[in-house]
């Protein structure tokens, strides 16, 4: 394999890569949004806001949280919309409890 050649290939392969990688993106974006527009139709917009800071800030948080949250209103039927308060309490339960040690010198 001459220099071309393999110039040609390595080409064709980082095309191919920037391809798949731009598929993986748009697959990514459109989850989002269908995400997205899943929490508008089950959340108060003062819920929502709060869950979109923590998307922020802790993303993997954020995606914990949506989950419970469509998970607790396909188990209600959707009668009501989730208040802010109800995922302060979900984002409580997700967070571990933090333990305090207390070091004592004699």
């Amino acid at each position: 394999m001459n220099e071309d050649e393999w110039r040609a290939q390595r080409t064709r392969e980082i095309e191919s890569n920037a391809a798949t990688e731009k598929k993986i993106e748009q697959d990514r974006a459109a989850a989002e949004r269908q995400l997205d527009a899943l929490l508008t139709k089950v959340l108060t917009p003062e819920a929502k806001t709060r869950l979109m800071n923590v998307r922020m800030v802790n993303p993997e948080k954020y995606l914990q949280a949506a989950q419970v949250v469509l998970q607790v209103a396909k188990r209600n039927g959707l009668s009501q919309k989730l208040s802010e308060e109800e995922v302060k309490n979900i984002l409580q339960h997700l967070t571990p409890t933090k333990k305090e040690f207390t070091i004592t010198r004699k």
